[in-house]
């Protein structure tokens, strides 16, 4: 069932591979357990947003970090496009968006890039080194003061996103 969160997402780096899997493991179930799957999907759910983003980068990404391979990317962050060289750790999936956790030489620290803001990448000629290095933050942006009020509803509203 947690596969299907997965379908939500428009690139998925193994989706041959993930509906291979996921055939020969319901072909390997006998009926009844089939049918208990089956009544299971229909009672427990798990979902993302539904978001329309590119990620063409996804699967080199993961081959990548399968492999310690070090590569360039141009990225478009919030606040500025840059170009800089990373190790990704590994790659995930939250809120409908792909992740990459890396090591970003260019802030000498461990950060997290959406992979759908990478323009494009290029590998590294050498492997990047085993990084033993510790997980540095880095440098919190400037913060702009908010005062918000909300309503009794606008709280338990708000609880519910991060």
């Amino acid at each position: 069932m947690s596969y299907e969160a997965l379908l939500s997402y428009t690139d998925k780096p193994f989706a041959k591979e993930n509906l291979s899997v996921i055939a020969k493991l319901l072909a390997s179930l006998s009926t009844d357990k089939l049918e208990k799957v089956e009544q299971l999907r229909q009672k427990l759910r798990v979902t993302n947003p539904s978001r329309r983003v590119d990620t063409p980068f996804l699967r080199p990404l993961l081959d990548a970090a399968l492999s310690r391979q070090a590569v360039e990317v141009e990225y478009d962050s919030l606040n500025r496009k840059s170009t800089r060289i990373i190790q990704p750790d590994y790659l995930y999936a939250f809120d409908g968006y792909w992740y990459c956790k890396c090591f970003c030489f260019l802030r000498q620290c461990t950060v997290k890039l959406r992979v759908d803001r990478i323009q494009a990448m290029t590998i590294v000629d050498a492997p990047a080194p085993a990084l033993d290095l510790p997980v540095a933050q880095p440098e919190e942006p400037e913060l702009l003061p908010l005062r918000i009020r909300l309503t009794r509803k606008g709280c338990k509203l708000a609880e519910s996103h991060h």
